[in-house]
């Protein structure tokens, strides 16, 4: 499979492109560039991010993700979402039973610390331009995400700079 990096400040992550554009690849494909820079917890983190993300958002398995990636005192800082695994299930979960072909495609990957970003892609149906997505996720030490921010925008046809919102693949003008 074809290897893409991806800069994370001071910090590199190399991850397998998936063979399918619209998917995230699985949580086991996270690497390290240059001497690993990441710190075991940051590489947990980061895995456990994707995979929370591909479980509940690709799988549409909300329920299970909450269960597994989610301490119970979750807090969310989004407008239509409450704190708690049950908020996540009740949004998620309303989100993805009203588009069975919801996908999430994680372009981007960065880890400092107790925080992974994801800059992603959300598709309502394959054919949507669909909406880029930022999240941004805290992590207690044990592992489970305690806090999350997100922000949304949708794909447009051009940018006025030319350059791309995201990039699906590696081959993309502007994406590297």
């Amino acid at each position: 499979m074809h290897r893409r990096s991806r800069c994370i400040g001071e910090r590199r992550v190399r991850r397998r492109q998936c063979d399918h554009p619209a998917q995230t690849c699985p949580a086991d494909t996270l690497d390290t560039e240059a001497g690993g820079r990441l710190t075991q917890q940051e590489k947990r983190n980061a895995r456990t991010a994707i995979a929370l993300t591909d479980l509940s958002e690709n799988k549409h398995r909300v329920s299970l993700a909450a269960r597994r990636y989610l301490d119970p005192h979750y807090i969310v800082h989004n407008a239509y979402a409450a704190d708690g695994r049950d908020g996540f299930v009740q949004l998620v979960g309303a989100l993805v039973r009203a588009n069975p072909a919801y996908t999430h495609f994680i372009g981007r990957v960065v880890a400092q610390g107790d925080y992974v970003v994801l800059h992603g892609l959300i598709r309502l149906t394959p054919q949507a331009r669909g909406t880029v997505a930022i999240d941004i996720f805290r992590f207690n030490h044990a592992g489970k995400v305690v806090e999350h921010w997100d922000a949304l925008q949708d794909v447009v046809e051009h940018t006025n700079s030319g350059h791309p919102q995201i990039c699906v693949t590696a081959t993309e003008p502007g994406c590297r």
